[in-house]
C-alpha cells in the first residue's frame, strides 16, 4: 500500500462546528471513513469503543464521510440532512457528553480524503485509521472485522489488554 495521506488542513464537523486537525488532537483518535451505505457499521464502531472508553479525553473518534458523489448545488441540502441527524445523535448522549467531543462528522466532498487514506470502497466496507496522541500512525484497517478491529486497535494505543 502506498503512503497515506491524511487530512492536513484544519476540518470543521457539521453539527458541532468544531474545528479539528486530526493530527493535532493531543488524544487518539480513531478516523472511521465511510459513505451512507456503512453508516450503521460506523455507527456501531463508535457505540463498542464508548462502551469501554467512556471519555473523550481517552479518545476521539470521527466519521469522514465520503459524499463526493453529491453535485455541488446539492451540498447545503446534504449539509442540512447531515445537520439534522448530528441533532438526532445528541439527544442520544449520556448526561455530560459534549455533542462536540462524542458527535464528530467531517465530510469528504471531493474523495480525496478517502482515497489519499487508501479506501477505495466506502460503501461496502468501512476504512479504519487510528492515530496515537502525537499524531503517528498506529493502523489502518479496511476488511471483515471493523468494529473488533477499532476496539482492538483503540486497546493497543492506549496499552489495554
Amino acid at each position: 500500500m502506498s503512503p497515506i495521506k491524511l487530512p492536513g488542513q484544519t476540518l470543521t464537523a457539521i453539527g458541532s462546528g468544531r474545528e479539528i486537525q486530526v493530527r493535532k488532537t493531543g488524544v487518539p483518535i480513531v478516523l472511521i471513513y465511510h459513505s451512507r451505505n456503512t453508516a450503521e457499521v460506523a455507527r456501531e464502531i463508535n457505540n463498542v469503543i464508548r462502551d469501554k472508553y467512556t471519555k473523550a479525553s481517552e479518545v476521539l473518534i470521527a466519521s469522514i464521510v465520503d459524499m463526493h458523489f453529491i453535485p455541488r448545488l446539492m451540498r447545503g441540502v446534504t449539509e442540512k440532512m447531515i445537520a439534522g441527524e448530528y441533532e438526532k445523535a445528541t439527544a442520544e448522549l449520556k448526561e455530560g457528553q459534549d455533542p462536540q467531543d462524542f458527535i464528530i462528522i467531517l465530510v469528504d466532498w471531493n474523495g480525496k480524503m478517502t482515497s489519499g487514506a487508501g479506501f477505495e470502497n466506502t460503501n461496502d466496507q468501512p476504512g479504519l485509521i487510528v492515530l496515537d496522541a502525537e499524531g503517528d500512525l498506529v493502523d489502518i484497517y479496511q476488511g471483515d472485522e471493523p468494529v473488533q478491529k477499532a476496539l482492538q486497535l483503540v486497546d493497543q494505543v492506549l496499552a489495554v489488554g
